[in-house]
């Protein structure tokens, strides 16, 4: 199972998603992760507000992937499927994302995602599976 300073270390050193500034705030065992991000001009559209498709999804996709990993023997995990529902614009910042695993089998784990503004509004509430790479060697 990953900790705090390893899933710091995942975004932190992939390339996408360091350019985020992504801060992982809290992570537990059985598949809890909470992110904190500020929300500054490199994540925002036209408008000023965030960008829904590429910055709330790639927010969302990474905090599904690290609760993924809060499972013992977990190494890697793959986004098979991610469903994102915007319900208002996220304009104000640090944006908060967390998810928690809903079921996690030997293969896939299920996990329910939320995105909150700088205000405390919900702003975004997703669903996805992930596809588990174990130590052992399951789930290749």
């Amino acid at each position: 199972m990953i900790d705090v300073e390893m899933a710091q270390a995942i975004v932190d050193n992939d390339a996408y998603l360091s350019r985020f500034g992504i801060s992982v705030t809290a992570l537990e065992k059985g598949g809890y992760v909470s992110l904190k991000v500020e929300l500054g001009d490199g994540l925002k559209r036209f408008g000023g507000m965030m960008n829904g498709g590429g910055a709330v999804c790639s927010l969302m996709d990474a905090a599904g992937g690290i609760s993924a990993m809060c499972d013992d023997g977990v190494v890697n995990e793959f986004t098979v499927n991610l469903n994102v529902n915007f319900l208002r614009p996220v304009s104000t910042g640090p944006v908060s994302v967390e998810s928690r695993v809903l079921r996690s089998g030997k293969n896939v784990a299920f996990c329910d995602i939320r995105l909150v503004d700088g205000d405390g509004k919900l702003c975004a509430t997703g669903t996805g599976v992930w596809f588990l790479v174990r130590e052992d060697g399951g789930g290749r």
